[in-house]
């Protein structure tokens, strides 16, 4: 045999050999093919056996070894099968190989699957074709798949489900048949004929109806076997009830399904015993019930007959429903019965009913449309509300009576209030108004006292030193304890001014810094400025702000001894600067906590004994803080310290607002 160039095929050759001609058909097969010389060497590879083995690619040229070639594929690990045992497999190939006895299937490192035919030929050489068999392989693995699936899903379906050949064979039987007829099951076995399984039931007692007549019994049954029919209803042994339905296929097998009604009979028999309840409840109801098709009454209970006067239900039935309404009424309740059935809603008022006497009864009716014997009607109940209307009456004379009289007393409570609220004005407009005139002496005073002190210093009179010096604080304490009576007044009276301007942190806390560390110092404290802000200039007025953290640290400095007086500054995402002064003083209570904002109020009675004050000082902060566009919030825990926050905008939106005084 010529071999010919296989890795690059000329097109068109002159004068091919029929040698030539054969390799390069089998060049052209869709199949993997190559022949082995007596020597078990390649002679003859085409492209699909090359492409097939592209990464053993040196092992498919012509002149190498068979066995060579699967050493190869081993090494490359290309053959699931021989993984761990790679020796055994080549020894059991090379065996089939030398004596091929027939096609064998082989998986693939890449997931397919060929089928590999080998056959020796006259020469002791070897030809051996591989085709790729994977579609075939998922398709037998799907069509397994989908017979597993079917018969998992007649294995589980509710009903009892069997199957009988075209010779009245049994081939199928799920687990629900088997556990419906568990007595029999052992009579279900696969192969077996109908009428054999039959028999075997009526030999136990399985079928009462058979008794007497079981060759009749048999024939029937037998009959609607092959006939079937509508589906029947029967009562097993066990007192459970099945429906049994059969059908003829297209190929002549039959297929039997059991359905376990027994829930079905019960609800039945439920259904027949509520309809009995029903009527009972309906004739023994206190509401009247009454049902019209057409505006003739068909239907009423014993209420119903009481309503309209009638000693029984029969005087009411056949009247026309109209009957029973007033004459000027009946047009409206034609309209609104039109619009009720058309809109199928539930219609409930109150209304009147005529009599037969002629009178009229106050009635509570809810009307609904419904079937009555296939035919639209309307059900209507209806209550006597007499006695209830009469209620509503004096009820409603009572409320008016209350009406007037809370109207009465708050027309009162305003007068005293406006009378209160004039009074406080005028209160809080003259101490405003008295600023001057309260301030004016003291400066004199507070002013005369330095003057006394530092001329007594001059003369060394150390005896008018220690009484001039308390005329002195005391007047700082009054002008101070005036100052704030005054800015609470003003608050109160509307007469506080805020100035808003641009103001610097760094500033700010140095001229606090100045003013307080001394005083915080005389209680043996340490006193800590913490500014973690990154701005340094902020809208607010500073002259405000000042004295509301002199406020919060003087009252630190007061209730801590040995401690630590911290203020820290800290900047919130959203725009915000808050002001908190921490101490590790005496702290407070919960209720200490509810009270200390309000003016006037300190932590406990004995707070202005032990430490002074007036106890305004907190109750304007929370002025100035909630003036500023922020606000005040407080932390403490007894023997813990207090912690004060004042929050406020970087650049307040708007006009400040007013304030309340009361926390």
């Amino acid at each position: 045999m010529t071999l010919i160039n296989q890795s690059d095929t000329p097109r068109e050759k002159p004068s091919l050999s029929t040698e030539e001609q054969l390799a390069l058909a089998i060049e052209t097969l869709s199949e993997h093919v190559v022949l082995f010389d007596a020597e078990d060497r390649v002679v003859l590879a085409n492209r699909a056996w090359r492409e097939l083995n592209k990464e053993v690619a040196e092992y498919t040229r012509p002149g190498t070894r068979f066995e060579d070639h699967l050493r190869a594929l081993l090494k490359k690990g290309l053959v699931p099968e021989a993984v761990g045992r790679e020796e055994e497999w080549l020894r059991e190939r090379m065996e089939s190989h030398v004596n091929p006895s027939g096609p064998f299937d082989v998986a693939r490192q890449d997931g397919r699957w060929i089928r590999v035919h080998e056959q020796r030929l006259p020469n002791d050489g070897t030809i051996l074709v591989i085709r790729d068999i994977t579609e075939a392989k998922r398709g037998e693995e799907a069509l397994r798949e989908n017979e597993a699936r079917l018969r998992d899903a007649i294995d589980t379906i509710s009903e009892g489900f069997l199957m009988y050949d075209s010779d009245d064979r049994l081939v199928l039987c799920n687990t629900k048949f088997r556990e419906m007829y568990a007595v029999a099951s052992d009579d279900f076995i696969l192969g077996r004929k109908f009428e054999d399984i039959l028999r075997a039931g009526v030999e136990r007692g399985q079928y009462p109806g058979a008794k007497g007549n079981v060759e009749g019994w048999i024939a029937e049954r037998m009959k609607r076997h092959r006939e079937p029919g509508e589906p029947i209803e029967r009562q097993l042994p066990d007192g459970r009830w099945v429906k049994i339905a059969e059908r003829r296929t297209s190929n002549g097998s039959t297929v039997g399904v059991r359905t376990d009604i027994t829930g079905l009979k019960a609800r039945e028999q439920q259904l027949r015993e509520s309809e009995e309840r029903y009527r009972s409840l309906v004739h023994l109801s206190p509401d009247g019930i009454m049902v019209h098709v057409d505006g003739e009454v068909v239907f009423a209970n014993e209420a119903m007959a009481k309503i309209f006067g009638a000693d029984s239900p029969d005087m009411i039935i056949g009247r026309s429903e109209m009957e029973f309404h007033p004459p000027e009424e009946r047009d409206a309740v034609l309209e609104r019965r039109r619009s009720a059935a058309d809109s199928k809603t539930i219609e409930v008022r109150e209304t009147c009913y005529r009599r037969l006497d002629g009178s009229l009864l106050d009635v509570e009716r809810a009307r609904a449309v419904i079937s009555w014997q296939g035919k639209s009607a309307f059900l209507a109940l209806a209550r006597d509300i007499t006695e209830r209307k009469r209620a509503e009456q004096a009820l409603s004379q009572h409320r008016e009576e209350l009406e007037d009289m809370v109207k009465l007393r708050t027309r009162e409570l305003s007068e005293a209030k406006e009378v209160a609220e004039k009074a406080n004005r005028a209160k809080s407009d003259f101490l405003a108004n008295m600023s001057h005139e309260l301030r004016t002496p003291l400066n004199a005073i507070i002013g005369y006292s330095e003057l006394l002190q530092e001329e007594a210093k001059d003369r060394n009179d150390d005896s008018l030193l220690d009484d001039l010096s308390k005329v002195h604080a005391a007047g700082n304490h009054l002008l101070g304890l005036i100052s704030n009576i005054l800015d609470l007044s003003k608050v109160e009276a509307g007469k506080m001014d805020v100035e808003i301007d641009e103001t610097k942190l760094d500033k700010l806390l140095a001229e606090i810094d100045g003013t307080v560390r001394l005083l915080i110092s005389d209680n043996r404290n340490a006193f800590e400025v913490l500014n973690n802000a990154t701005v340094n200039v902020f809208a607010t007025d500073a002259q405000k702000l000042r004295q509301a953290l002199i406020n919060l640290l003087g009252n630190a400095a007061k209730f801590t001894k040995d401690g630590v007086v911290r203020l820290e500054i800290t900047q919130e995402p959203a725009g915000w600067l808050n002001f908190i002064v921490s101490d590790s003083g005496v702290g407070m209570n919960a209720d200490q906590l509810r009270q200390i904002l309000k003016p006037f109020v300190q932590a406990e009675t004995s707070t202005a004994r032990r430490y002074g004050g007036s106890g305004l000082g907190l109750a304007i902060t929370k002025c100035f803080a909630e003036l500023l566009g922020g606000r005040l919030e407080v932390e403490s825990e007894p023997g813990q310290g207090s912690r004060f926050t004042i929050s406020l905008p970087v650049d307040p939106a708007g006009d400040v607002h007013a304030t309340s005084l009361t926390a």
